[in-house]
C-alpha cells in the first residue's frame, strides 16, 4: 500500500519564532542557542490534548531560564530589536 501525502500534516516552529515571540512578546533576548535549546523542551514536554501555542513558547521560554539560572537580558530601545 503507498502511503498518501494527504493522510498527515506536519506543523513546523523555527528557532526565530521562539526568538521573535520574546522579542514582541516580554522584550527578551534570545540567542540561537537558546532557541533551539527552548525547542527542545517545547519538544520534551509536549502534550497532544494542548498542541503547542504561543503560550506554549511563553512558558517554555521562561521554564528554560529559570531552571538554567540564565539571567535574562532585555533589550533596551526600539532600535535594537530583530526586524524583518
Amino acid at each position: 500500500m503507498k502511503a498518501n501525502p494527504n493522510d498527515k500534516i506536519t506543523i513546523t516552529w523555527h528557532k526565530d519564532d521562539v526568538i521573535q515571540r520574546a522579542q514582541e512578546n516580554q522584550n527578551l533576548i534570545v540567542t540561537d542557542e537558546q532557541a533551539r535549546e527552548i525547542l527542545k523542551l517545547i519538544e520534551k514536554e509536549y502534550d497532544c490534548n494542548c498542541g503547542i501555542t504561543w503560550d506554549t513558547l511563553d512558558y517554555c521560554t521562561s521554564e528554560y531560564f529559570e531552571e538554567n539560572n540564565i539571567k535574562m537580558e532585555f533589550y533596551e530601545n526600539e532600535s535594537e530589536r530583530i526586524t524583518d
